[in-house]
């Protein structure tokens, strides 16, 4: 079959530069992007653009937090944010993701939210109180360290966005019983009311 000749014709915003084999010919958008089409996509008017037309009709709309504002390189679009920062985001995540869509800083924000209201109880992280010391840690018991300043063991312990300073010692084991009878008094009550809290946020669940 006589391959049509296709090159420097026009088709919406294409111009043809030459046949690359396969019936497909390599085109140039009007937005300077090349890109290769099937000459029936080209003929039957499948295919005007590069795809940088698709998106057209969404500047000026608003999706999520973020408006449109003009297109921009490789199929993003510069948008601005509700927070009053801009951002780019490509086609696709605006139009799939029309409710929840947003800027970075934006959607840090809301996943440190998350964290907070699902880790923090009464202000205080349960996962925290037993946590285990850091590498760091020269003593072996969270919230006691070596203070080079005063060449002394300093306790303390941190509660419900508090943090208590429990004195400084010459003997590691006078601050590490400093820390404990801290943890008595202080998580003691608190960790058998969150387990109750638990318990019931599961039944309520449940139900």
């Amino acid at each position: 079959m006589k391959l049509n000749n296709l090159t420097s014709q026009t088709f919406g915003q294409l111009t043809v530069k030459k046949y690359v084999g396969q019936r497909r010919w390599l085109c140039r958008c009007s937005c300077g992007k090349e890109t290769v089409v099937l000459a029936t996509n080209l003929t039957s008017g499948h295919t005007k653009s590069c795809g940088c037309l698709r998106g057209t009709g969404i500047i000026g709309k608003t999706y999520g937090t973020l408006t449109v504002l003009e297109a921009a390189d490789d199929g993003a679009y510069l948008c601005r944010c509700s927070c009053g920062k801009t951002c780019f985001r490509k086609y696709m995540s605006l139009v799939q993701s029309p409710e929840t869509v947003t800027c970075d800083d934006c959607a840090s924000k809301k996943r440190a939210d998350a964290l907070r209201k699902t880790s923090f109880v009464d202000g205080t992280q349960p996962s925290h109180l037993k946590c285990e010391p850091t590498k760091a840690n020269k003593s072996g018991v969270v919230g006691v360290n070596w203070d080079k300043s005063r060449c002394k063991w300093q306790a303390g312990i941190r509660f419900k966005g508090h943090k208590y300073n429990l004195g400084r010692y010459d003997n590691i084991q006078d601050a590490i019983d400093a820390r404990k009878a801290a943890e008595k008094e202080l998580f003691g009550e608190f960790l058998k009311w969150y387990e109750n809290f638990k318990k019931e946020n599961k039944h309520e669940k449940d139900n």
